[in-house]
């Protein structure tokens, strides 16, 4: 059995690794001096290296919030841990009225709906092989429009690997516009309904005009993990709830894919979501006017899809 000569190693310095049953021992390469025999120890080369293996710690590889892209899976990465999320979709614009007040919805611009959350979805200790690699395209948030008009659909989220398999995220419906009056106030009118979320949760419906009754807010959108809230004649409706994420390596754990709120009363142009991941825009609002010349307001538009990859 050949010695070795030497500093002393310190168990700080040895790695103890378990592979098909048997125990590896391997020092760190620096300072270790010579194998008797002849072959001396690189220390710019770590030992694992020196056997054959190498040396790899888990990390946040793909962090992406816009565009493509693709990543390599690295030596010594086997399984990794994903995350995608579809972009939120934009709120729909107010609806102007014309004329006087309680007239053809000249009272106030009717309120939109809010945009419907992008779909969340996760994979855990998915196998890779080095050398293969996962192409990414992060879905773009939908933009929230001007009067009379929905807000645009949020995009998908994909990554593919190249050995097989994938995981996608469908962006948010558009929140629908305001509809406008026809006749006095209170006469039937539905603000806009909320969109769906990119998997399916309905958005809530406007608030529904009763005869006498000044209806005013829009549906909310619906989110990942629930339906948009209905229009109140005071209140908009509540947009639907997102998901919490707990995934390896993940910090921010959410929620994401929350649905948009409905426009309401005297707010004319509904926040955008940028700082929720696949969260939708707000409807847009309205302002109240006692002559023609009604003012609606714009959607807000949906937050941005994501990428995440760990491993």
């Amino acid at each position: 059995m050949p010695t070795l000569t030497g500093p002393p190693i310190t168990l700080s310095s040895i790695q103890t690794e378990f592979s098909a049953g048997s125990l590896l021992y391997a020092g760190v390469a620096a300072g270790l001096g010579t194998i008797l025999g002849g072959s001396n120890i690189n220390p710019d080369v770590s030992m694992l290296d020196f056997i054959g293996l190498s040396s790899y710690t888990p990390q946040v590889r793909v962090n992406a919030t816009s565009g493509s892209g693709t990543w390599t899976v690295p030596t010594g990465c086997t399984q990794i841990w994903v995350m995608v999320v579809g972009g939120g979709a934009g709120g729909g614009g107010a609806q102007a009225g014309t004329g006087f007040a309680g007239e053809n919805g000249g009272y106030s611009a009717n309120a939109g709906g809010g945009g419907g959350a992008g779909a969340v979805a996760t994979l855990s200790a998915f196998a890779v092989t080095p050398g293969q690699s996962v192409s990414y395209t992060v879905g773009a948030g939908g933009f929230g429009n001007s009067c009379n008009l929905a807000g645009d659909n949020g995009g998908t989220t994909t990554a593919s690997y190249s050995g097989g398999g994938s995981i996608s995220a469908a962006g948010g419906v558009g929140g629908s516009p305001g509809i406008l009056g026809s006749g006095f106030i209170g006469s039937t009118t539905n603000r806009g309904n909320g969109g769906a979320s990119g998997n399916g949760n309905a958005g809530g419906p406007g608030s529904n005009n009763e005869w006498g009754v000044d209806s005013r807010a829009g549906g909310g959108g619906g989110g990942d993990s629930g339906v948009g809230g209905s229009g109140k004649t005071d209140y908009p409706g509540a947009g639907g709830a997102g998901t919490s994420v707990t995934l390896t390596g993940l910090v921010d754990t959410g929620p994401y894919g929350e649905g948009g709120q409905g426009g309401m009363d005297s707010r004319i142009n509904g926040p955008d979501s940028a700082a929720g991941y696949g969260k939708g825009g707000a409807g847009g609002g309205r302002l109240r006017l006692w002559n023609a010349s009604v003012l609606c307001g714009f959607g807000g538009d949906g937050g941005s899809g994501r990428v995440f990859i760990y491993g």
